[in-house]
């Protein structure tokens, strides 16, 4: 993992100790500003602490992380980022006040927020998540393929016991520990479809991206299926179960 990369995960991890626990997420946040701000100020940290300013309603120390987070992303995308971010949080909205839910591009921002927010699930799913978010707009069968990896990193870590039950009868496959949380009533049939949804296209833009192995077909495959508000309201139902369910049985994920 790059040094960048490495820096964005550390940071979710802040983001969701600090949101929760403010005396920890201090000390985590000073472990990580010693070992990588002392060389070189990275924006995807100030985002991170801003986003968990935000969390506990901190407004004011939210904007100027987010404006110091602005100043140091040295890629235009991720400026950008901090500017829309600045532009809602100015404006006094929420996620759910700011963005148009109806419009596919607004919708991943929106997603991109809500995963933010959603600091009670496991923060590698997170990264992984805000990543695909991130560049879906240049690479959305990609960002399928992380969705789908989502979905099963986060049933693995909350329902760790069922899972292994599956892997040592040598029965373990998403689809198989989909019906079982539905059968054993973890999850309504609404929230089981929209698992089994986000599992098939992921699993079709795996098969679908081998088909192709020249530059034209990539552009092709790249524009496909663009619009597809539909798997993100899928994800984003997915996402709030976990949310909710970790947070209701208080599970708690290790490094």
């Amino acid at each position: 993992m790059s040094t960048w990369r490495d820096i964005w995960k550390k940071s979710i991890k802040a983001n969701s100790l600090y949101s929760l626990d403010e005396n920890e997420g201090n000390e985590y946040l000073a472990t990580l500003s010693r070992k990588y701000e002392n060389k070189k100020k990275d924006g995807m940290i100030h985002y991170a602490i801003a986003e968990s300013y935000e969390y506990r309603h901190e407004k004011n120390k939210a904007l100027a992380e987010y404006k110091l987070a602005k100043d140091l992303f040295p890629v235009e995308h991720w400026k950008n980022v901090a500017q829309h971010t600045i532009d809602r949080l100015t404006a006094n909205k929420n996620a759910d006040e700011f963005f148009d839910k109806n419009n596919f591009h607004e919708l991943l921002w929106y997603t991109f927020q809500k995963v933010y927010e959603y600091v009670y699930l496991d923060d590698f799913v997170r990264y992984v998540c805000l990543s695909a978010i991130s560049r879906a707009d240049s690479e959305w069968p990609l960002s399928l393929v992380d969705f789908r990896s989502v979905l099963e990193l986060q049933i693995k870590a909350t329902f760790s016991d069922l899972v292994q039950k599956y892997i040592d009868e040598k029965n373990y496959s998403l689809a198989n520990i989909i019906k079982e949380l539905k059968a054993s009533k973890f999850i309504n049939g609404e929230l089981a479809y929209a698992m089994h949804q986000i599992r098939i296209s992921g699993n079709a833009a795996t098969h679908q991206m081998k088909l192709f192995d020249d530059e034209d077909d990539n552009n092709y495959w790249n524009t496909f299926n663009k619009d597809d508000s539909e798997n993100l309201n899928h994800l984003l139902k997915i996402l709030k179960f976990f949310n909710k369910y970790n947070q209701k049985n208080n599970i708690k994920f290790s490094d």
